[in-house]
């Protein structure tokens, strides 16, 4: 499948899911940029959203994406019924925690099973990462038992937040190993907390 995921905005939180509807739409990678870049406030979850004020638009004969102020009420409308889906999950649920979540790749349903396990509903990236990195899903570190989630989850807690501190670019990750051989690392490794020379030893290599 196609993915138009880039490092930059609009693109960079797209997945191969997402890419399809908006392709499903009849969307071009170009038209999805400018939709997406426009005043109207689109996440990437709202393809079907767009494709509908789109085809509102043919039918008037309009052919260009729409002011903010021209589809107010349509706006609002359908963000308070995205609102009202999620907020059966949690009555704090806002549209951006919602857009967190969906952008991820998660609906509704598969959000819920994460916090019943106990996340948070801010906790969309840990999920994800749960997901993604870890190949883990809610029914796992549930394991059937409630007194077995601190044990699963705390390990994993602690090494997902060890990821975000260390986290560094590719790019940055590159330039250090372009300059292995003007430094000695051993001499650096003084600078850092035991846990960060992992990461320096592994850049090292």
């Amino acid at each position: 499948m196609v993915n138009w995921k880039e490092e930059n905005y609009p693109f960079k939180k797209f997945t191969e899911k997402l890419t399809q509807e908006w392709i499903n739409g009849g969307f071009t990678k170009e038209q999805t940029g400018e939709w997406l870049k426009s005043d109207l406030g689109l996440q990437p979850t709202d393809a079907v959203f767009a494709f509908l004020l789109q085809a509102i638009r043919m039918s008037q004969g309009k052919y260009t994406i729409p002011k903010r102020i021209e589809v107010e009420e349509e706006l609002r409308k359908y963000n308070e019924l995205k609102k009202s889906e999620w907020r059966k999950l949690s009555p704090y649920f806002t549209l951006e925690l919602i857009n967190q979540w969906e952008s991820r790749g998660f609906n509704g349903e598969k959000c819920k099973e994460w916090i019943d396990i106990g996340l948070q509903i801010n906790e969309a990236d840990y999920a994800a990462w749960l997901r993604d990195v870890k190949g883990k899903d809610a029914k796992w570190v549930w394991n059937d038992d409630r007194d077995n989630i601190s044990a699963n989850s705390e390990p994993l807690r602690k090494e997902y937040s060890l990821s975000l501190n260390l986290k560094l670019s590719q790019e940055v990750i590159n330039q250090i190993k372009d300059l292995r051989g003007e430094f000695d690392f051993s001499t650096l490794r003084y600078c850092f907390a035991s846990e960060q020379e992992a990461l320096l030893i592994e850049i090292n290599t």
